[in-house]
């Protein structure tokens, strides 16, 4: 059944310039909490602050290295030479905090020092000067 004919204008949602009837409007679509915009179910995003559309996720988030979770603030790490970003899930898991230089790294990319942690970069330059 088309919307038009089972409600009244009155009743009718307009999303991207599309009317929908309140009831398919209401099982079928959300209001991004992002941008305030429609969008259908199928078009909604998961992610650690509930479901986003389309638009705000890719704007706004990134995905986890890790487990891919979409997160707003993620923390990034450079291991080989890439960067790598987590969300706080994963870096309490995999990470630690070198108190040395203030990044990030993998945990067995890492020296423990009278209860300090430092990366290997830092051990290995403390080590040649």
């Amino acid at each position: 059944t088309n919307c038009d004919d089972r409600c009244d204008e009155d009743n009718m949602y307009w999303v991207n310039d599309y009317p929908i009837c309140s009831y398919c409007y209401e099982d079928h679509y959300f209001r991004c909490p992002e941008c305030g915009e429609s969008y259908h179910e199928d078009y909604g995003n998961s992610t650690e602050d509930g479901t986003v559309c389309d638009d705000c996720v890719f704007d706004n988030y990134s995905s986890c290295d890790q487990c891919d979770t979409r997160v707003h603030n993620s923390i990034l790490t450079i291991d080989d030479s890439t960067q790598r970003e987590y969300c706080q899930d994963c870096a309490d898991e995999y990470l630690v905090y070198c108190h040395k230089c203030g990044t990030y790294t993998k945990i067995d990319n890492s020296y423990t020092i009278d209860d300090v942690v430092y990366c290997t970069e830092c051990v290995e330059n403390f080590k040649n000067s």
